[in-house]
């Protein structure tokens, strides 16, 4: 049997799956073709020249990462790390910030400001490459965490809610403020309208007043999912969730969560759990 198809590719979703996106926001063209030469090969690499060109670039095409010079004219990289961090749109994005030597204090704002880590110049590439890796490993960790699941609960029904809550908790302590506030919303569309077959990433972005793009590349960098692909795992909790309560048959709890049949959503089911719905009702039935 194929697999459990996410749901209709968008031309956003497409482009998605290309090179990831390298911001360089650094007025010495010689730094900025320094970067790019040695990132161009793995990464697509945007360039802006100081902090206004960076955060138009930023809002435009919400890249994976971001590397900035912070004595820049026009906008400086503090005050640019800072309106990336406080937007929604991209506060998930990690900053790196370059300093010069011994600048303390531009690194405590750095940080007030919310940057992700700090290289000296003059710099290897090398060691921005670790760094960057590092950061993006990092943002690869979280999302495993965000996007948890007790996949292990159709083996023991008993402690998926303590497993789901555990997912929260560290959700919680690992997200920004702004990050959970725009994971909360897009949960709250999704729930909202559970039972529609194809809510797809025009119909989210609408309720969540963002561009198509915008909205995919902001899901895919907290969670590493499409839209898509997130939504049907909203969909499979809801319904394992509607299971364990014992109050509706399988077939309701299909309709209910959207599944365009009561076999799409039994084979889906047993991909994100490990067992048919079935299965998994009797497990509960033999563990109450």
């Amino acid at each position: 049997m194929p697999s459990c198809p996410a749901g209709p590719v968008t031309p956003e979703e497409e482009a998605d799956d290309s090179k990831p996106l390298l911001l360089v926001v650094e007025d010495n063209p010689d730094i900025c073709n320094y970067i790019r030469g040695a990132f161009e090969e793995t990464y697509t690499v945007l360039t802006a020249f100081n902090g206004q060109e960076g955060w138009e670039t930023a809002k435009s095409r919400i890249p994976n990462i971001i590397v900035s010079d912070i004595m820049m004219p026009v906008m400086d990289g503090v005050t640019f790390c800072r309106k990336v961090k406080e937007d929604m749109r991209t506060s998930h994005i990690p900053v790196i910030l370059l300093t010069a030597k011994g600048s303390i204090r531009a690194k405590e704002e750095g940080y007030e400001a919310g940057a992700d880590s700090f290289i000296t110049k003059p710099f290897s590439a090398r060691l921005l490459q670790l760094r960057i890796e590092n950061l993006l490993e990092s943002r690869r960790k979280l999302a495993s965490l965000i996007t948890a699941v007790a996949t292990e609960s159709a083996a023991a029904p008993a402690d998926t809610v303590t497993a789901c809550e555990r997912a929260e908790t560290l959700e919680t302590n690992t997200l920004t403020k702004l990050d959970q506030v725009f994971l909360e919303k897009v949960k709250t569309v999704i729930a909202d309208h559970l039972s529609m077959e194809k809510m797809d990433v025009a119909f989210i972005a609408d309720k969540m007043c963002m561009s198509h793009s915008t909205l995919y590349r902001k899901i895919k960098g907290l969670t590493n999912m499409s839209v898509n692909e997130f939504v049907r795992k909203m969909k499979m909790q809801k319904g394992l969730e509607l299971i364990q309560q014992g109050e509706r048959s399988i077939a309701e709890i299909s309709d209910l969560t959207g599944f365009s049949s009561v076999a799409y959503f039994r084979q889906c089911f047993k991909e994100e759990f490990g067992s048919s719905p079935s299965e998994y009702q009797k497990k509960l039935q033999r563990n109450p």
